[in-house]
């Protein structure tokens, strides 16, 4: 059965189809790896799932995605 897109998900995909590739898979990582962790990922575990060297590109990339509104930045949490 086709999945059916949602009008949120919708405004979604036309606010990232401007977006470069990375800022497009990162945004995936993070929602998948909530969805399984029930955590958003650290930046370290995006940069090493998308492959960079640095860390900074994660950071770049986050900001863009928070100005358009598709990230927010929640409370953060202490590490155990």
């Amino acid at each position: 059965m086709p999945s059916r897109s949602t009008p949120k998900l919708k405004r979604i995909q036309m606010k990232i189809n401007n977006k470069t590739d990375s800022g497009k898979a990162i945004l995936a990582f993070i929602i998948k790896f909530r969805k399984a962790e029930g955590r958003p990922p650290t930046f370290r575990e995006v940069q090493n799932h998308m492959g960079f060297s640095s860390p900074n590109a994660v950071t770049y990339q986050v900001k863009v995605l928070r100005s358009i509104g598709l990230l927010k930045t929640g409370p953060k949490l202490e590490t155990p």
